[in-house]
């Protein structure tokens, strides 16, 4: 996730979204991707507080940071709630309110992303991911290389989905089929989910607040 957002532009490997943006790693599940919501609230709460911090100068050192996107290429079951009745909800409602961005994958069960937190959450911009082989529109693309039964141009087989009635207003695809990026112990990997699309809306969110500094999450 970290390469598809920000690794730079030098002609070595992959390229990012915005080259170089300053990126932070807040850890909220375990080493093998299982937690609670309670670490992942956590997390949220800590970039919240961050960000409050730098919103009032009262930060210390470097501890009051002007994050702008947050990344959450993680999920799990769920059903949407009031930002008052739910903690999680709460904990993004909190940190939207100060300014923070969430793009957050739509899910990987081929089914209505409503079902699943944070996606079905109306205060993030929730990905799914779509499948593109040549980088250009029009669907005249070959067949992705590294999965069968995609075709160019369309949305991933396996990807959560939005309900044209409810969640059309915070849903957006990008690519996440065969996707070439950064991968651990410094090499390479080609992967496919919605968390593989997210971080292109995070770096293209990341760009935007670049050009448009006082831009809010809405």
């Amino acid at each position: 996730m970290a390469g598809t957002i920000a690794v730079l532009d030098n002609n070595d490997g992959a390229v990012g979204v915005a080259p170089g943006a300053k990126l932070y790693g807040v850890k909220v599940l375990s080493n093998s991707g299982t937690g609670f919501q309670s670490w992942i609230i956590k997390g949220i709460d800590w970039v919240t507080g961050r960000k409050a911090e730098f919103n009032d100068g009262s930060g210390d050192g470097d501890l009051g940071i002007d994050f702008a996107v947050a990344n959450m290429s993680l999920g799990g079951s769920g059903i949407d709630s009031s930002c008052g009745s739910n903690a999680y909800h709460k904990a993004i409602c909190n940190s939207v309110a100060a300014g923070v961005t969430y793009t957050v994958a739509a899910g990987n069960s081929n089914a209505d992303l409503r079902n699943f937190v944070p996606a079905t959450y109306d205060e993030v911009l929730t990905v799914t991911a779509a499948s593109d082989s040549d980088g250009i529109p029009g669907g005249l693309g070959g067949a992705p290389g590294c999965r069968t039964g995609e075709k160019d141009d369309y949305p991933a087989t396996f990807s959560n989905y939005a309900n044209l009635l409810t969640d059309q207003n915070h849903t957006i695809a990008a690519p996440g089929v065969c996707i070439y990026s950064t991968w651990k112990n410094g090499g390479y990997n080609t992967i496919s989910g919605t968390s593989m699309a997210s971080p292109h809306i995070a770096g293209a969110a990341a760009l935007y607040r670049a050009k448009n500094p006082t831009a809010t999450p809405a």
